[in-house]
């Protein structure tokens, strides 16, 4: 088990796996923490009406810490959203789809 502090709250939680997005035991918004020998990273949810101001005082507050290991991103995921079928990548604005570019 892992101790992580929410971004909202400040609680303290214990996890086995913080790297997947779950919600804090104390006031129910969720995020995650990716940690690497040199870096913690904190994602928060990118639907939430604040996130960006949130993510910005983090930062600001965790430099003014000293703690310069530490960052935060927001998940901007579109979860299961279809918004265009499965194919929606090979589609340019106008709805013309995108003819792959051969070299002959």
């Amino acid at each position: 088990m892992e101790a992580v502090d929410c971004p909202y709250c400040g609680a303290t939680n214990h996890s086995s796996a913080p790297e997947i997005m779950a919600e804090c035991a104390y006031c129910g918004i969720p995020f995650a923490e990716v940690r690497s020998p040199y870096m913690r990273l904190t994602v928060i949810d990118g639907h939430l009406p604040d996130a960006w101001d949130r993510a910005e005082n983090l930062k600001t507050h965790w430099q003014e810490d000293g703690d310069l290991d530490r960052d935060v991103i927001v998940d901007r995921r579109l979860d299961n959203v279809d918004f265009m079928g499965p194919e929606r990548r090979r589609i340019i604005g106008n709805g013309l789809p995108v003819r792959p570019f051969i070299i002959h």
